[in-house]
């Protein structure tokens, strides 16, 4: 009996999506619920004010017409009130660290919002630890359209152990309200 997420691949337990950590895979589709992901603010964020990323749920994908399961963030932004970032995360082990270094993350998304993205504005991915972050663009401005589904793909260049990552709405100009839809976020 394989644990976590892991699958039986040829009489074996293994990940058929994201790499194989911890006795789990780093892949997460949301077709059995929200796989722990929660609103979490990376701590280099907090002086960017409260958590945007109001609640997350999981649901029949509204915008995809499949069957598919995705995770859904209602994000409000709003500059006047300092709450200028929105971002979900999750615990990479159960216990433990994993290095980070060389990593590559992706992440299909759907914005469905009241306002397009300004050019300035940023989707990222951020894992962190007891003492260090790594951050990397998934996505930057004029890519970040509302109405459609995006893929991005970065990858992670700090050597250092981290225990979770996050993805991260950095809109500009700040203010921006709306839902956030995730979908087969891995790491490899």
């Amino acid at each position: 009996m394989c644990t976590g997420n892991q699958t039986c691949v040829s009489s074996n337990c293994g990940c058929a999506f994201g790499a194989s950590v911890c006795g789990g895979c780093l892949g997460w589709n949301y077709e059995s619920g929200n796989q722990f992901w929660v609103p979490v603010q990376p701590p280099d964020l907090v002086e960017f004010g409260p958590n945007g990323a109001k609640s997350v749920t999981t649901l029949l994908s509204p915008v995809s017409g499949n069957s598919s399961q995705v995770l859904k963030v209602n994000v409000v932004l709003d500059d006047t009130a300092a709450q200028r970032t929105a971002s979900v995360g999750v615990a990479l082990c159960q216990s433990g660290v994993i290095d980070v270094s060389s990593r590559t993350i992706s992440v299909d998304v759907f914005f469905d919002g009241t306002a397009d993205f300004g050019a300035l504005s940023a989707f990222q991915a951020e894992a962190w630890g007891s003492s260090s972050t790594d951050t990397c663009n998934l996505l930057f401005g004029s890519a970040m359209t509302v109405g459609a589904w995006h893929h991005g793909t970065c990858q992670f260049s700090s050597t250092g152990s981290y225990d979770h990552v996050a993805v991260v709405i950095k809109p500009s100009p700040v203010s921006w309200t709306g839902t956030m839809y995730l979908d087969n976020i891995q790491m490899n």
